[in-house]
């Protein structure tokens, strides 16, 4: 077993992982746990000052049970919506990003594809932002949440053009997003059918937005 201490001083959490487990699951924990290189892999300890220990609990859900949204969750439309309107699920997206946990990043990226569909309403444009700073160029997440902007119609522009949403003025949105954004319409006018926008979103290939290591396949 590893143990996991998260947090600092009296606020600290301690959580055990099988080793196995966390290795599979994690690039990062796999390095750190190497036997007879770093001082964790020799002690079997790891130490996550920064991290929340809401969020490593929520990762041991996902780990051992596969479960990205809470157990006896119930999918009524407010209780969705609450989902992507907290910070709980992006906050795992980031732990995910930033430990090296591809397949959680994929899972959430699903659940969260699915909860818009259901939803068919945009997260909070703070949300996007968020998920800019904490991801890199090119991140699977970023470009799933400006696809549904385009598939969804919202104009992106007309948004930006006043911070009472909760976006900052045009002048000052990153410029990684308005360039996503420009090429996710452009993606869309190109698929365009007949069809209602949300039976699209519906059908929509997420494996596009999937983080894919050579080492682990599809």
């Amino acid at each position: 077993m590893v143990k996991i201490i998260v947090g600092r001083n009296e606020d600290s959490k301690e959580f055990h992982f099988h080793k196995g487990l966390l290795c599979w699951a994690s690039s990062y924990f796999k390095a750190a746990l190497k036997e007879n290189r770093f001082k964790e892999g020799i002690e079997g300890v790891v130490r996550l000052e920064e991290d929340d220990p809401d969020t490593i609990q929520r990762f041991m859900e996902w780990v051992y049970n596969g479960r990205i949204l809470p157990e006896g969750f119930i999918a009524f439309q407010d209780e969705l919506w609450k989902v992507i309107t907290t910070q709980a699920i992006w906050e795992l997206y980031a732990f995910a990003e930033c430990r090296g946990i591809p397949l959680l990043k994929n899972d959430i990226i699903d659940t969260v594809a699915d909860i818009l569909a259901r939803t068919w309403d945009m997260v909070p444009p703070s949300v996007v932002l968020q998920i800019y700073r904490d991801t890199p160029c090119g991140d699977g997440m970023r470009r799933l949440l400006v696809s549904f902007m385009a598939y969804a119609g919202y104009n992106l522009g007309g948004r930006l053009s006043t911070s009472s949403d909760g976006y900052p003025s045009l002048e000052n949105i990153p410029h990684e997003l308005l360039l996503d954004y420009m090429v996710a319409l452009e993606e869309r006018a190109e698929k365009f059918l007949p069809i209602p926008a949300r039976d699209q979103w519906c059908a929509i290939d997420r494996c596009r937005f999937h983080d894919h290591p050579k080492d682990q396949g599809v």
